[in-house]
């Protein structure tokens, strides 16, 4: 687990077009604000070492910083980030969402491989109803083949962009192409797999002479 923080503010100034990420206030982690209907929901977090930082605070000041005003205090929680693959079921029970630590470690994506792991584990749920006594372990494999081997890519890129976060910043979020290719991971057209070699030979080409 690793903290975060959330925070909803409202602005009668909305951007609804565009998302914003901040990199470099927090350490081992990222800022981001996505746009409501009536102001912007913020959220902070960090993905490596154990950071005492007080996110709750560093978020407020971002707010602040921004323009917006801040009415109300951060909520703190964690964050249950992929960290290799581990049993999902046992007798009569399913893990799934944030429970089964599926959340995106390089992005802390959590919305779509919760709905994933939902509607799976709804699917080996009507299968172990239905007699079939290899249903729940199975649901275990499926979540492990299509999202977990993924993740192991997800989670490699983390180690590198949050261990030097300039360069990541200058080769990933600068780079036009790099943020294309993270829009189409985020919406399932892409995985992990298909960018992560490139990534990161070009992550690590910036930063020891002879690569890239």
């Amino acid at each position: 687990r690793h903290m975060g923080a959330a925070l909803d503010v409202a602005s009668p100034d909305i951007d609804s077009s565009n998302a914003y990420f901040e990199f470099g206030m927090v350490k081992n982690g990222y800022i981001w604000r996505f746009p409501k209907p009536n102001g912007y929901s913020l959220g902070i977090a960090t993905f490596r070492g154990n950071d005492s930082a007080d996110l709750g605070k560093l978020l407020s000041e971002y707010a602040q910083k921004s323009g917006m005003d801040v009415a109300k205090q951060p909520t703190l929680h964690p964050l249950c980030l992929w960290d290799g693959n581990h049993p999902l079921h046992t007798q009569n029970a399913l893990l799934a969402g944030e429970a089964a630590c599926v959340v995106d470690p390089l992005t802390a994506e959590g919305i779509r491989p919760a709905i994933f792991t939902g509607v799976e584990a709804a699917s080996a749920i009507d299968e172990a109803l239905s007699g079939s006594a290899n249903a729940l372990s199975g649901y275990t494999d499926r979540i492990h083949s299509e999202w977990g081997s993924d993740m192991v890519w997800a989670q490699r890129l983390a180690g590198v962009f949050y261990r030097f976060p300039g360069v990541g910043y200058k080769v990933g979020i600068k780079r036009p192409s790099a943020t294309v290719r993270l829009g189409q991971i985020l919406c399932g057209e892409l995985r992990y797999a298909d960018v992560a070699n490139k990534a990161l030979k070009r992550l690590s080409g910036s930063f020891i002479p002879g690569m890239g």
